[in-house]
């Protein structure tokens, strides 16, 4: 976008204070006849001037200072001027706003028109509007024409006041609705608030005293209210601990060292870190809270397994997680506790960093006791894992696109704790919410993306995710060199992606449609296609794995069925060479091709195998997630027929119940 274009919203607050600047210093007198005797113009009367009058009558009965000149002509006060100054500024601002909605690109997401200002040298002013402030302040520069000719005729008095006040209204908030800081929004949004009740009390209609004591009544009502947080830290979290949790014990002198706030608005849940005495009554007390909304958990996710850590002179102190589902403003990055005096240098600190769910999504991710192995660490984004590189629309950047290396991996929210201990295992990255039932596990940094290329350079994958994997990392390596701001580093971006995944999108085609994909690398079967530790089918069994029960009707046995038992992994179909390495390796088992779905299997339905084999597999090599639970429901059915129990009413009763509860049908 061209430079003079993005100068519009600054354009958009400056017009109306230009106008301001005009009315409120200019004087506007109009010529009149001689007096003692002549017509006045619309909207005066005739009148009739003696000597050493300096006011005249209006049409509607008001009077207009006059002035008088040696040479006898009579300058009157014009009224109309300054409608016609604002109206005209207001008109400006309006065609100003078309052009931005004009060339607004509605194909795109992001803030356009950025603009960063150094107005003030204390603090930096960011300008932008995306697909929904644009329409606000389309909305904007409409009204306030519509409104200053609407009160043309009514607006008699103060005329000044008036049209000054109108003109800032408009600039405040068109303020509103291009800041990018959260904080200058507040600003300017709170700064409505005074000419709004001025002009309410001053040009409103018969009710307008009433009008003016009820905006300021009910603002100065909500203010109170959120006064009554604003108060220091400590004050702050006694307050929330008494109200909410009762725990105003927890709050001795010195406990909390450190504690930003976070505006009520942005707050959806809240999670307070503390320690506390075991040996005092904190369970009973948590208990109540429970009933009221409030979880307790431990640091591991447990509610009982954490041992108790040694604490100064506290012996029995545990680290508890409490989540208030509520909407109190109560928060903070991090508390500390310190039992006597100052904290000293080795304290006890949370793990972590203490994050909050609001609208950008963040999740706190734990700190868990369970070790994660580096093969089923492999195995597990063979199956969910993706790399990616991701091209943003961006002025910022001398090729118009911000080029990101992204590594994500995408779970039902059900498997939140195995994306926590994934994320432990790398010690990079966050989990935000991806729409109603996905988290998503992504790191985006250079310096982050090192510590996940170190580990698959150790421990590599087998699937043709490797392929992706080498394209990715010759990607991040450009990135990392800042050859991807240069004309022929983007390209080879481009080459890059055209290759990984699904390619370039319609979009880029049509954008870029020179670029040519690089070939991707083959990997060596006798290398590469090898399974070197068991690890990795746990790992790609939690993610791609299934385990199926099936009862059907059968003419061999007395009870008239049989149940059939069937584990299956399944993958692409480009990656049946994995599935043929799975049977060699495990020596069991067999190739199902679905070419309508492009889709290959591995399947095990011989009892034997799966007895023998996979559950001692499984056993010392457990699989993580959701899919472990169904693994546990398996293994009872096997253990069962293994006893000959599903030859019996009873036991194909209770494995029916069994197989009711697994897979999708398993209750949250």
């Amino acid at each position: 976008m061209k430079k003079e274009f993005l100068m519009f919203l600054f354009a958009l607050l400056i017009i109306p204070i230009i106008g301001i600047f005009i009315i409120w210093s200019t004087q506007f007198y109009s010529k009149m006849y001689q007096y003692p005797f002549y017509y006045m113009p619309y909207p005066f009367k005739k009148v009739v001037i003696t000597e050493g009058a300096n006011s005249c009558m209006l049409k509607d009965g008001s009077w207009s200072q006059v002035v008088l000149t040696d040479s006898d002509d009579m300058f009157i006060q014009n009224e109309t001027a300054p409608k016609v100054v604002a109206f005209i500024i207001s008109i400006l601002n309006l065609m100003v706003s078309l052009l931005v909605y004009i060339l607004f690109d509605f194909s795109n997401n992001q803030f356009q028109f950025i603009q960063e200002h150094y107005d003030l040298s204390f603090y930096d002013i960011y300008l932008g509007v995306d697909g929904i402030s644009i329409y606000f302040v389309l909305l904007t520069t409409i009204i306030i024409p519509i409104a200053l000719m609407s009160n043309w005729n009514s607006i008699t008095n103060n005329v000044k006041s008036y049209l000054i006040i109108m003109l800032l209204l408009e600039t405040l908030l068109l303020a509103v609705f291009l800041v990018l800081d959260i904080l200058l929004f507040y600003i300017f949004f709170e700064s409505i608030l005074p000419p709004l009740f001025i002009l309410i009390g001053l040009f409103g209609s018969s009710n307008k005293v009433r009008a003016s004591f009820y905006i300021f009544l009910y603002t100065f009502i909500l203010k109170c209210k959120r006064a009554k947080h604003r108060v220091s830290p400590k004050a702050l979290v006694t307050k929330v601990v008494k109200e909410t949790l009762q725990l105003a014990w927890l709050m001795p002198q010195g406990m909390v060292k450190s504690l930003v706030f976070i505006h009520e608005k942005l707050l959806l849940v809240v999670d307070i870190w503390v320690i506390a005495d075991l040996n005092h009554p904190f369970k009973a007390q948590c208990k109540k809270a429970a009933a009221k909304g409030v979880k307790e958990q431990r640091v591991d996710g447990s509610l009982s397994s954490t041992p108790p850590l040694q604490v100064g002179g506290l012996r029995r102190m545990e680290l508890i997680r409490c989540t208030l589902v509520a909407g109190k403003p109560v928060l903070g990055r991090k508390i500390h506790y310190c039992p006597r005096g100052p904290a000293p240098s080795n304290r006890v600190k949370v793990p972590g960093d203490y994050i909050i769910i609001t609208h950008n999504r963040f999740i706190h991710s734990q700190k868990s006791t369970q070790r994660v192995d580096p093969w089923f660490v492999t195995g597990f984004i063979d199956a969910e894992g993706c790399f990616m590189i991701g091209l943003t629309k961006s002025e910022k950047y001398r090729m118009g696109y911000q080029v990101t290396a992204i590594f994500k991996i995408s779970l039902h929210s059900k498997d939140y704790d195995l994306l926590c201990q994934i994320r432990n295992y790398f010690g990079v990255g966050i989990i935000i919410k991806h729409g109603e039932t996905t988290l998503q596990y992504l790191v985006r940094s250079i310096k982050d993306l090192d510590v996940i290329i170190s580990h698959f350079d150790a421990y590599p994958l087998i699937s043709q995710k490797w392929s992706d994997y080498k394209l990715f990392k010759e990607a991040v390596a450009l990135i990392k060199n800042k050859e991807h701001i240069t004309k022929e580093g983007f390209k080879k971006i481009l080459s890059l992606k055209a290759s990984i995944n699904l390619g370039l999108s319609d979009e880029l085609q049509l954008v870029f449609p020179n670029i040519t994909p690089v070939a991707r690398p083959l990997p060596v079967l006798s290398e590469k296609k090898k399974i070197k530790n068991f690890n990795y089918i746990a790992g790609l069994t939690s993610g791609d794995g299934c385990f199926f029960i099936s009862i059907r009707n059968s003419s061999y046995t007395k009870s008239g069925k049989s149940v059939v038992l069937k584990f299956q992994i399944v993958q692409n179909s480009r990656d049946v060479e994995l599935i043929q390495t799975l049977v060699s390796t495990l020596g069991c088992g067999r190739v199902e091709l679905c070419l309508k779905q492009s889709a290959a299997y591995y399947v095990v339905t011989k009892y034997e195998d799966i007895l023998k084999k996979f559950i001692p597999l499984f056993d010392n090599h457990p699989i993580k997630g959701v899919r472990a639970l169904d693994y546990s429901d398996f293994k009872k059915v096997v253990l069962l027929m293994k006893n000959k129990s599903h030859l019996t009413e009873e036991g194909l009763i209770e494995i029916q119940s069994i197989k009711s509860n697994m897979n999708r049908n398993r209750a949250n």
